[in-house]
């Protein structure tokens, strides 16, 4: 895992000093004995969005404007409302037919 870590802050660092360096990619590519096919790979990788290892659970907090005695869920641009009283059989209805769609 280290050398990953290690790989990746040595490609960090060479882009940095690619774009400080005021030279076009192809001439400090050149310059410095890389492959401008590694460079731009690199380049790709560290512009993506690092995501964690494993799954992580995300905290679902109560919206403050919604009301204390019921529950609002919200997936995209659809909106279940389920309050005091519901019924149970329609809102797993309602659930089979939206699970069908996802």
């Amino acid at each position: 895992m280290s050398s990953r870590i290690d790989r990746r802050t040595r490609w960090q660092k060479l882009l940095a000093e690619q774009q400080a360096s005021g030279l076009s990619i192809v001439d400090w590519c050149w310059r410095q004995g890389i492959k401008e096919h590694s460079f731009y790979s690199w380049q790709r990788k560290l512009a993506a969005p690092v995501l964690p290892a494993e799954p992580r659970w995300l905290a679902v907090l109560p919206d403050a404007a919604a009301p204390a005695s019921g529950l609002t869920l919200r997936v995209g641009h659809i909106a279940v409302e389920v309050v005091p009283g519901f019924d149970p059989r329609l809102l797993a209805e309602v659930l089979t037919v939206l699970e069908s769609r996802c």
